[in-house]
């Protein structure tokens, strides 16, 4: 992945904003950990998660979600939670700050990085086979990097580990999966083209609906383009390389996306199919 001077320059003096008024004196972990207790659904699947938080689309300086649409930006989830608390007025709190520092450091130590994320994933590796789980992990926890391209030496290492590799994605080819990475594309609203070539090469789809929380689904999908997906309840865990294929993927509208409108071709679909 290559940037402009223009870019490397905004990057650094965002790590640098963020370093100066949310210093802390621990080292920088990369991934976040799950707790097998806390982790329950996945444990009892035989997972033991972590996922890589960056900071999504702009807010490093560094666009790290290329393909998100602008309902996507709008209600990203990343805010979500502690994501979101007390945010400054350039967006940032602790957390904020951490994944800004996570994806300057990918942008401009990427060897660093590479090297630091190969050992977490190790570690993580140890950690799951402790507890007799197996580790999966996402890299793109808050962002929609191509890891397979940018960084083929980090999925070759997880890989080696027996780890799972699983994303959601909005990339409009899945060419990732021939890497080793399970992908679950995520539907941005419109005709879908790249929606129907992910469910027709058998991969899943996920889709945002306006169900209310604790509310079913709807049993079926129908999609801009005619056919009709079963749905499945996406809420229930988050291991997607567990779902089937050709399936779609529901997820409540949550954070800024609950409430909003839901209309045939937008981002949040209506769970009144029909």
């Amino acid at each position: 992945m290559t940037y402009t001077a223009a870019t490397l320059r905004e990057v650094t003096a965002r790590r640098r904003f963020a370093e100066t008024h949310y210093p802390t004196r621990t080292p920088l972990d990369l991934l976040t950990v799950s707790n097998p207790k806390v982790a329950k659904g996945a444990a009892e699947l035989g997972y033991l998660p972590a996922v890589l938080h960056l900071a999504p689309h702009t807010l490093s300086g560094a666009n790290l979600c290329p393909w998100a649409s602008r309902e996507c930006a709008a209600g990203c989830l990343n805010t979500s939670g502690r994501g979101g608390i007390a945010l400054d007025a350039s967006g940032l709190n602790a957390i904020q700050a951490a994944r800004v520092r996570r994806s300057a450091m990918m942008i401009i130590e990427p060897d660093a990085f590479a090297a630091q994320l190969v050992a977490e994933v190790q570690r993580h590796a140890r950690t799951a086979a402790r507890h007799g789980l197996r580790p999966c992990i996402r890299l793109n926890g808050t962002s929609d990097v191509a890891w397979h391209r940018t960084f083929p030496q980090v999925i070759a290492a997880t890989l080696e580990t027996g780890a799972r590799l699983y994303d959601y994605t909005k990339r409009p080819v899945p060419d990732a999966a021939a890497a080793g990475i399970d992908l679950t594309y995520s539907y941005p609203g419109g005709e879908g083209k790249a929606a129907r070539r992910y469910l027709e090469s058998g991969y899943r789809c996920a889709v945002v609906f306006d169900t209310p929380r604790g509310a079913p689904l709807p049993d079926e999908w129908h999609a801009p383009w005619g056919n009709a997906y079963p749905v499945i309840d996406g809420d229930a865990h988050d291991l997607r390389f567990t779902d089937p294929a050709g399936v779609i993927v529901g997820l409540r509208a949550k954070g800024r996306l609950r409430g909003a409108l839901a209309s045939r071709f937008g981002f949040v679909q209506s769970s009144l199919q029909v």
